[in-house]
Order: C-alpha cells, then structure tokens, then sequence
C-alpha cells in the first residue's frame, strides 16, 4: 500500500442516461478480457436505488456470495484518484461503500473533510473507514491524533483504521508489538469517545516471528488489546501468502466480534502479491472464506486491487464476481 494524494477532488458529475457499467465493459474489455472469462454468474443491476447501505435490500439476503449491500472499493484499486466522477465510478458499479488512505490527515484539514464527507453523499457511498500510520516522519497518529479523529469525523466516516508502522530487525519482537497494542488501547478509547472503532489493517510483517520465542506478532494484538476498543480490518491476502489459515484468523476474531471489515485481495500463490490477481483468478477458497463466516451481513467486503492496468475493469469485474449467486 502505498501514501495517496488528497482525497475527493471535485469533478464533474456523469452525464444522466448513460450506462456506465456497459461504457466500463466495453472500455476495458481488450485489456480485461482474460479476467472477464473468470467471472462467473450474470451482470448485477446497474444501481440499487436509495436503500440503506446499513440493512438488507430485496433480493439480496443471503442468495449471494456475499450480501451485495455490503461491498466496497477501495481507493487504492484505483489508484488513489478520488474525484467525484471515481467515486460516482465505484458506485454505478454497483459498490456500496469506500475505505479512504489518507495518511496524513486532509490537506485543508476539517474544511477539506466535511468536503469530502458531501462529495461522498453525493455518489451515495458509505466511508467506511480512513487510514493513518506510523512512523514515517510527518503527522502520524502518535502526534497527531486529536486533529486526524476531527478530520475523520468530520468526513464521516464510520471508523478510523490505523495500517502501518516502520518495521525494522528492532521491532519486530514481541516487546515491541506489546508497546504497540498498548498504545492501540489509548487510541481506541479516543476514538471510541469521538463516536467510531478504532481498526488495525495487517500487513506482511505484522506476521513475522519474534525470533527468540517463535510467537507470531500479530497474535500479540489479538491478545493484548481491550476487544472494546480495538478492532480488525482483515487483509485476506497477506495472511494467505503468509502461509497462516485464514479462516483460523478470522473465526479466532469473529467469536470476540472484534472485525470492521474486509480487504479482499487475491492471491496466485507466489510470493508476488502485488500487482494483485483479478479476484476469482488465484488461489484463495472464497466460496469457503465466505461460507465459513458467522456474521456475513454485519461487514464490509472492501475489494483491494492494487497495480490494475485498467482499474474500472477489474473493480467491474470483481463487483461481479462478488455479486453472483451462490451455487
């Protein structure tokens, strides 16, 4: 995952009477014809009218892979571009929500947020979330707290993710992973306090092994954190490629309802995560993924699929394979 530019740039608004999701088929459909023969089951309906993103609505129970209510794009598979026409983009596709990676906060601060948050209403989606690291230099979650729960709040979003922080041979120990989970406490309960949960995304190394005891560090923030004021964002392809059980992690994470969300990114096997595989097209058991969850209306499914060539394309094709029956 790499650091985006400024958030929800406005742009002009689609033209009325225009199919988008044919114009994105037949935009892509040289570059994406491989993955398009992946997907398997009918187009979904172009737009799902004004229901809420927050309840069932008809047809879309439990008849399908997962509740298609419930899935999002993130800005990532698109190249962290997020004008008002992507976000429109991401929601004549037929997603529900997005997950903002705002870094460093929003250029423009609060002003630029509640921006943001229009701009969002406007294409109809959900934020489900914006990203905040540490460690990099600049305004981080650890100096700038305060200010990035505003900003979040004030576009927003539902809750407040931190993804990353440095990761050398020094922290990678089970010491360190505690320090870690017991700062996660403190921003959590801020940030309950403001009104949303506080997320944790995984990334590769939060895999690693303490060298001296073996014991995996992403186990250490399970462990060591309040389950009221922590929560987890499951990247699905980074603990595969790991080579960890999956539906391990997220039963283990389920029984604590301690889950915001879903990054779902493909996998094909190699170490080459990214650029990530069309979705449909690896090696993750998604069927299996899916039906193994307990509670699969309660979260989001977040498509993330970085380094597309043709990102409307693939997230075209990813909505649709979501969105098929099952069977």
């Amino acid at each position: 995952m790499h650091v985006q530019g400024d958030e929800g740039s406005a742009g002009s608004a689609p033209s009325p009477g225009i199919d988008r999701r044919e114009l994105f088929r037949r935009a892509g459909a040289a570059g994406a014809a491989a993955a398009a023969t992946a997907v398997a089951g009918p187009l979904a309906p172009a737009a799902f009218g004004a229901a809420s993103a927050d309840g069932p609505t008809p047809n879309q129970g439990g008849d399908y892979l997962v509740p298609r209510h419930r899935i999002g794009c993130g800005m990532v598979s698109f190249g962290f571009a997020s004008n008002y026409a992507v976000l429109q983009d991401i929601r004549d596709i037929g997603y529900r929500a997005t997950e903002l990676i705002q870094f460093t906060g929003f250029p423009g601060g609060v002003g630029r947020a509640k921006e943001v948050r229009h701009l969002l209403q406007e294409a109809n989606l959900v934020g489900v979330g914006n990203m905040h690291y540490l460690g990099f230099g600049g305004p981080d979650i650890a100096n700038s707290l305060d200010r990035f729960i505003a900003e979040d709040k004030a576009a927003g979003m539902r809750d407040f993710g931190f993804v990353a922080h440095r990761s050398t041979p020094a922290t990678q120990t089970e010491a360190y992973y505690r320090e870690l989970a017991h700062k996660f406490n403190e921003w959590g309960a801020a940030t309950k306090k403001a009104g949303m949960r506080f997320y944790v995304h995984n990334e590769s190394w939060v895999f690693d092994r303490d060298p001296e005891t073996g014991k995996v560090l992403y186990d250490v923030w399970i462990e060591e954190t309040d389950p009221d004021l922590v929560y987890f964002n499951v990247d699905t392809a980074w603990i595969s490629a790991r080579g960890l059980d999956l539906i391990e992690y997220v039963e283990k994470l389920e029984r604590d309802d301690r889950i915001t969300h879903f990054h779902i990114k493909e996998w094909n096997g190699t170490p080459q995560v990214t650029p990530s595989p069309q979705l449909g097209t690896g090696v993750i058991d998604w069927r299996g993924f899916f039906k193994a969850l307990k509670k699969p209306e309660k979260y989001w499914y977040i498509l993330e699929s970085e380094g597309q060539t043709d990102p409307k394309a693939s997230a075209l094709a990813a909505y649709d394979y979501l969105a098929t029956p099952k069977g």
